[in-house]
């Protein structure tokens, strides 16, 4: 079994499971509170507070203290999905980094990445690439390091939803947004036939469960259908995909997007 921690705004959520190939399971949820104000948008501002929240959580469920996955759902991991030759780990690593390297410049940055598919007929694959300062890697690594945790692995919340949507071979004959919501924060992956495109992240001014909530997720919606199109993508917006919605989000965001966008537009809760 794995441990995969989640840090939001106002919960630390730790999952307890194992995925092998495209099938997945859990088999525990923990969670507990964010110390108010020690979390902001994916950036620690009280480094004590949040190392005190960790022990604790800790301690209280008997966690293990080894092996465990982080994941930040945080502008500060640039995520790119890129094509390049089928290769081994060691060589990718090589070919990656002087990739990054003109984009990096002076700036001391780290960069991961994982293969998302491989096409043999064309002898490529798809990678993820995931790229943060060293400095801010190296401020999660301390603070749970000084709570008597050791990370073996950080990862981008936007890179492990493109991973795992891709795993599933999710949309892959449409052009599809998923929208994603933790707290007042919604983040949105465009998908193009069923391949990452585009994503962004913004912060919600309405509460959940009201019109104008509804009314946000359609204008991110219609921003991104304007970008897509500026893009040359050929195919409109068909699907959305709402995660950590209510049925009552999903029949309002849906009478906002018929009015706003496309009547013809599916509209499905993720759960």
């Amino acid at each position: 079994m794995a441990y995969t921690v989640y840090l939001s705004n106002t919960d630390i959520e730790v999952v307890k499971g194992q995925s092998n190939g495209k099938a997945v399971s859990v088999s525990h949820v923990y969670s507990e509170q964010m110390p108010e104000g020690s979390f902001l948008n994916g950036v620690i501002t009280d480094p004590e507070g949040v190392e005190y929240a960790l022990s604790g959580m800790w301690n209280k469920y008997k966690l293990p203290k080894k092996g465990i996955r982080l994941v930040i759902n945080t502008p500060q991991i640039s995520v790119r999905v890129i094509d390049m030759p089928i290769m081994s780990q060691s060589k990718a690593d090589i070919y990656l980094q002087r990739e990054f390297e003109e984009r990096s410049g002076e700036r001391k940055r780290l960069l991961g990445f994982y293969v998302i598919s491989r096409n043999k007929k064309n002898k490529t694959m798809k990678v993820c690439t995931e790229l943060a300062d060293v400095d801010f890697i190296a401020n999660y690594v301390n603070v749970f390091a000084g709570a008597g945790i050791t990370l073996t692995e950080i990862n981008s919340g936007i890179g492990v939803s493109v991973n795992f949507l891709k795993r599933l071979s999710f949309a892959n004959d449409t052009n599809c947004v998923v929208m994603l919501r933790d707290g007042m924060t919604v983040t949105a992956i465009y998908l193009v036939k069923g391949e990452y495109f585009y994503s962004t992240t913004t912060r919600t001014f309405n509460n959940p469960g009201t019109l104008e909530f509804a009314s946000e997720i359609s204008n991110t919606v219609s921003q991104i259908e304007q970008f897509s199109k500026s893009q040359n993508v050929e195919d409109s917006i068909s699907q959305i995909y709402l995660g950590g919605m209510t049925i009552e989000d999903s029949t309002n965001v849906e009478r906002a997007v018929a009015m706003n966008l496309s009547e013809n537009i599916i509209l499905r809760c993720l759960i």
